[in-house]
C-alpha cells in the first residue's frame, strides 16, 4: 500500500469514527481491510496530521491521547467512569479567555472531567 494511500484511509478513519478513537482503536478498525498497515505508521500519522491541523489531538491525562475531527472550536468532557470523550460548547468562553483583560491568551485546551448522563443513569 502506497504511503499516500495509508494517509487517506488513515484520516478517513477519524473522521468516520466519531468517538474520538485512539491510535490503537484506530489500527484494530483499519488492520482487518488493510493488513500491511503498521501501528507505527498510524501513529505517525496521526501526529502529523495533527501538526498539520487536520485533526485535533486530545491528551487525557493517566490514559491514551485520542483524535478528533471536528475542528470548529470546542471542549471536551471525560466521563471517568466509562472513559468516552463527549464534545461540549461553553458559548463564549473562547472570546473571554482570548480577551482577557490581565493576560495574553493565545491558545487554549479545556478538559473537563466528571460522569456522563449515560453512566450518571446507571
Amino acid at each position: 500500500m502506497k504511503n499516500t494511500r495509508q494517509k487517506e484511509i488513515i484520516l478517513d478513519a477519524v473522521n468516520h469514527l466519531d468517538n474520538h478513537p485512539t491510535a490503537d482503536e484506530i489500527y484494530l478498525f483499519l488492520k482487518k481491510d488493510h493488513p500491511r498497515l503498521s501501528l507505527a505508521t498510524v501513529y505517525r500519522n496521526l501526529n502529523q496530521f495533527a501538526l498539520e491541523g487536520k485533526i485535533r489531538k486530545v491528551s487525557v491525562p493517566g490514559d491514551s491521547d485520542r483524535f478528533d475531527a471536528v475542528l470548529d472550536v470546542h471542549e471536551h468532557f471525560y466521563c471517568e467512569k466509562c472513559g468516552l470523550i463527549h464534545d461540549v460548547s461553553i458559548p463564549g468562553l473562547e472570546a473571554q479567555l482570548l480577551n482577557h483583560p490581565t493576560m495574553k491568551i493565545t491558545d487554549y485546551k479545556l478538559m473537563l472531567f466528571g460522569e456522563c448522563e449515560s453512566c450518571r443513569a446507571h
